[in-house]
């Protein structure tokens, strides 16, 4: 999963700093897990880039010429880099699915610090610095087209204590809008499973009463059978009644309530064709071997 973000943070309460924008990327790793979770955790890293600043006027000096009052202007540039699970809340809807995240997030400051009185500069003050801190998220994704379109509320946190900003706390209220890509939905697992018990072989045929005894003519070596089974599901995790067909063969069968299927085939390469209404249909090769069985899990996403 391939994410971009752009929005905008506000640091009050946190600080004394007020709006800027959020640029973020997020890149993701869908577990393949069980079910009823299937692709519901994600794991993610996303590095993402801010630039708050404020500025005001310390109390009035009267060792200050002028008014007695120094302007001060504060900028950061400030490049975090978050690692954290998602959770996506698994719903009977296609089309909509929240989330939650909770993770790391380690934040890279620069910070410059300019200051005047009388309209006249007195230097300026620049401090770079590492600070460890949290990360709280909460959104919707809205699938569309070959990903989601999302929109997300963050929170961050982190202590910071440098030589001008001293004991401040750096972090934000962010929300974002951005796009995920997705790709790789859970590939097809192909695995040969221990061959049946062999039919026992058929009786010998009794002789015959007359003197002259026939021999038993031999049984026929039972043909060689394998099988292609699995289950179909959108990418929500919802069966589907799915139509699978198989070639050579030209076999066809209809997945059961469960999404479920099987096929019984003799041992070869074949391609599987997977397709429901209002789905994009998939292919996959498989082998099978002799009286071994290929799994095959697909997940079909919407037209």
């Amino acid at each position: 999963m391939l994410g971009a973000k752009l929005g905008a943070g506000y640091g009050k309460p946190l600080n004394e700093f007020g709006a800027s924008y959020v640029l973020e990327l997020e890149l993701g790793w869908l577990l393949p897990l069980p079910d009823p979770l299937r692709h519901s955790f994600e794991l993610f890293v996303a590095p993402a880039y801010t630039a708050p600043s404020l500025e005001g006027d310390v109390a009035r000096d009267a060792r200050l010429p002028g008014d007695g009052r120094a302007h001060y202007v504060v900028s950061q540039r400030i490049l975090t880099t978050t690692v954290g699970l998602l959770f996506r809340l698994p719903l009977p809807s296609e089309r909509f699915a929240p989330y939650a995240a909770l993770g790391y997030r380690g934040y890279w400051i620069a910070t410059q610090t300019e200051g005047s009185v009388a309209g006249e500069d007195f230097g300026e003050n620049t401090e770079e610095g590492y600070a460890h801190g949290l990360y709280v998220a909460a959104g919707l994704d809205v699938f569309l087209g070959p990903g989601a379109l999302l929109a997300e509320f963050q929170f961050n946190y982190a202590a910071r204590d440098a030589y001008v900003l001293r004991d401040t706390n750096i972090g934000a209220m962010q929300l974002l809008l951005g796009y995920r890509l997705i790709w790789g939905a859970r590939s097809s697992a192909e695995q040969s499973a221990p061959p049946p018990e062999p039919a026992p072989p058929p009786p010998a045929a009794k002789p015959a009463p007359a003197a002259v005894v026939e021999a038993p003519v031999a049984a026929a070596p039972p043909a060689s059978v394998g099988q292609i089974r699995g289950n179909v599901r959108a990418f929500s995790g919802q069966p589907l009644k799915a139509t699978v067909s198989v070639d050579p063969g030209a076999l066809e069968v209809v997945a059961d309530e469960q999404g479920e299927f099987r096929i019984d085939v003799a041992p070869g390469r074949y391609t599987v064709q997977l397709r429901a209404r209002g789905y994009r249909t998939q292919t996959r090769k498989v082998t099978v071997d002799d009286n071994g069985v290929t799994v095959l899990n697909v997940e079909l996403r919407k037209q």
